[in-house]
């Protein structure tokens, strides 16, 4: 059964992550970087990339625009939505790796939620993952892997 992670880089120093989160950024199959600019790095991957094995891992850099124009931010979301639902479909775990894990896992999940009738509930502190049920369906679940200190 396929997960979605959340996986907060905290200030960007690997070598605050936890133990846990290494284990999640190595197994999985897909990690989604976000950047705000596209002809900048992304600040999530450079963190975890020395976890990961661009071998094997789909390693996805999606655009989160830091802008306050609503038609671009929802576009944003939609696409990165659309990404992560086709690999969960495909069976794939992904790795949401960011900086403010909550914050972006809401709004993601709610962009999940209107075109794939996925769950879309947040409990703070630790959030929610969607994860497909063997009959096709989705149940919401605990996020695995939470790291960094939360703003």
């Amino acid at each position: 059964m396929a997960t979605l992670f959340a996986v907060g880089v905290g200030p960007g120093d690997p070598e605050l992550l936890t133990r846990k989160a290494e284990r999640v950024l190595r197994r999985v199959d897909v990690v989604l970087a976000p950047v705000s600019n596209p002809a900048e790095a992304s600040v999530a991957l450079a963190t975890v990339r020395e976890f990961l094995d661009e071998g094997r891992q789909e390693v996805v850099v999606h655009q989160f625009p830091m802008t306050s124009d609503t038609s671009r931010l929802t576009l944003a979301w939609q696409e990165a939505a659309g990404l992560i639902a086709a690999r969960i479909a495909a069976g794939k775990d992904v790795a949401l790796a960011n900086k403010e894990s909550l914050v972006v896992a809401g709004s993601l999940l709610t962009a999940l939620a209107r075109p794939y009738s996925f769950p879309s509930t947040i409990s703070a502190p630790y959030g929610s993952c969607v994860q497909p049920s063997p009959g096709g369906t989705t149940s919401p679940c605990a996020f695995s892997a939470m790291v960094g200190p939360m703003p």
